[in-house]
C-alpha cells in the first residue's frame, strides 16, 4: 500500500491496489502519485491484475454507471430530479425512467417505480446520523443549499469545516439524498 495525502489526512489510501507506481517502496507525494496514477491509459490499468489473498482478480470494473433510486410516481419523480438536479431525461415509460447529467463518466439515474416503503437511507451505530447513500457533487454547496429551499426541498443541516462539507435533502418520495463540495481521489 503507498501513502497517499488526501485532504490533509496522513492515512494510507490506495485508489488502484493493483497499481504498482514506478518508484516502489516511496512514500509518493500526492502530485507524484496524481502524475503516475491518472497518466495512466485505462487500457493500460484493464491489463493490470490485483492479487489478493492468493487470489489473482482482473479489473473489470472502471466506474459507477447507474444509481437506482426507488420511487412511487415516475413522472412527478421525473420532473423533480430533472429540474433540480437538472438532469436529462433519456428514457421514460410508466414504470421507469432513465435519466443523465449529459457528461462523460457521470453516473446515470434510474429511477424504478415501487410501492415497497423502504427509502435510500441508513443510521451510523456508532454516531446515530442518519446517511444517504447518494451524494452528488456541487461547487457552490451554499447555493444548491439555498436553492433547494427556496423551491421547497426538504433540507437537512448545511454542515462545513474547513471549506468542505455537505448536507442531506429528500426526494418526493422520501429518499435522503446528500449533496457536498468534496471531490474524491480520482473524479478530476
Amino acid at each position: 500500500m503507498y501513502k497517499i495525502y488526501h485532504f490533509g489526512n496522513d492515512r494510507e489510501y490506495s485508489p488502484f491496489p493493483f497499481y504498482k507506481p514506478p518508484i516502489l517502496g516511496a512514500f509518493l507525494s500526492e502530485k507524484v502519485a496524481f502524475k503516475h496514477l491518472f497518466n495512466m491509459k485505462m487500457s493500460d490499468i484493464l491489463k493490470r491484475d490485483s492479487s489478493r489473498g492468493g487470489v489473482t482478480m482482473t479489473c473489470y470494473v472502471t466506474r459507477i454507471a447507474t444509481v437506482e433510486i426507488p420511487v412511487t410516481d415516475i413522472e412527478k419523480s421525473a420532473t423533480w430530479y430533472a429540474k433540480t438536479l437538472n438532469l436529462a431525461v433519456q428514457h421514460k415509460t410508466s414504470h421507469e425512467a432513465m435519466l443523465s447529467f449529459n457528461a462523460k463518466g457521470v453516473a446515470g439515474i434510474y429511477l424504478v417505480k415501487t410501492e415497497e416503503p423502504t427509502r435510500l437511507q441508513f443510521v451510523n451505530t456508532t454516531t446515530s446520523v442518519k446517511h444517504s447513500v447518494i451524494d452528488f457533487y456541487t461547487y457552490n454547496l451554499e447555493g444548491f443549499y439555498e436553492q433547494l429551499q427556496a423551491n421547497g426541498v426538504e433540507v437537512g443541516k448545511l454542515t462545513i469545516q474547513n471549506g468542505f462539507g455537505g448536507f442531506g435533502f429528500k426526494d418526493p418520495d422520501g429518499n435522503l439524498l446528500g449533496a457536498t463540495n468534496i471531490v474524491q481521489l480520482g473524479q478530476e
